[in-house]
């Protein structure tokens, strides 16, 4: 009955938000900020990309790949922690803060876009997303030392970072796709990338059901550091690294 209301619900606020949603004008601008003011504002303006890409050209190339796999790390991480986090806490500490754990991961991986949005507009996407990716592989092992240990504020502490960091990539994806492959094909681009959390999913899920506590805590966390470093090798593709002569 719970899972059917639930579904009622959620169907009815999607079906009554999308009604009210229309497409802007194409290349519509809003009133504020002024054009030239906003070209000019280097903490907003971020270059744009070389040409419009369609999806049949993102294949060619190499950043998409990069960031392919960048979501696939992210959205594994994230969906372990989903997976795992309710059944560690519980056996160690009681479904009380199991509970209390999985909700504040769920309220930190959808409330903490708005943080990291804001952010990756004043200090760049690229960063950001580095810096979070980096930040959910270290908040594996304060999740698993404080389970371990039964630290109820350390492991809550765990959790805000987990969520705030490997749910961000999804926030940051749709501003990147757009900044690397341009505006024409957005939609169809940011489907095809968004498809790597499928493909995480069976990452994530697997880490949870095929390794010991320890062990999978340590992967998830590699896992993510590993995006951290991917994600420092995107580039605009078309954009030469270095706008300096070769010697």
């Amino acid at each position: 009955v719970l899972l059917d209301v639930t579904a009622a619900v959620v169907f009815a606020v999607i079906a009554g938000c999308a009604a009210l949603l229309r497409y802007p004008p194409r290349h519509w601008w809003p009133t504020t900020p002024e054009p030239r003011t906003w070209a000019l504002d280097r903490t907003h303006n971020r270059r744009p990309a070389v040409r419009h890409y369609r999806p049949a050209e993102l294949f060619r190339c190499g950043t998409t790949l990069s960031l392919y796999l960048v979501v696939v790390l992210a959205a594994a991480v994230l969906l372990f922690d989903l997976a795992y986090l309710a059944t560690f806490t519980a056996a160690r500490s009681g479904p009380g803060l199991a509970a209390a754990a999985l909700a504040l991961l769920a309220a930190a991986t959808g409330g903490g876009r708005v943080l990291v949005g804001r952010l990756a507009d004043r200090l760049g996407r690229h960063r950001i997303l580095r810096f979070a990716l980096f930040a959910g592989g270290v908040a594996q092992f304060v999740l698993f030392y404080s389970g371990e240990h039964r630290h109820a504020v350390g492991l809550l502490l765990g959790v805000a970072l987990a969520g705030l960091g490997n749910g961000c990539c999804y926030t940051l994806l749709v501003g990147l796709v757009r900044e690397y492959f341009g505006e024409d094909s957005v939609a169809q681009n940011f489907g095809i990338l968004y498809s790597a959390k499928a493909v995480g999913a069976l990452v994530g899920i697997g880490l949870a059901t095929l390794f010991v506590t320890a062990h999978a805590f340590t992967a998830a966390a590699v896992l993510s550091l590993a995006g951290a470093v991917l994600s420092g090798r995107l580039s605009q593709p078309g954009r030469p690294k270095s706008l300096l002569p070769a010697a």
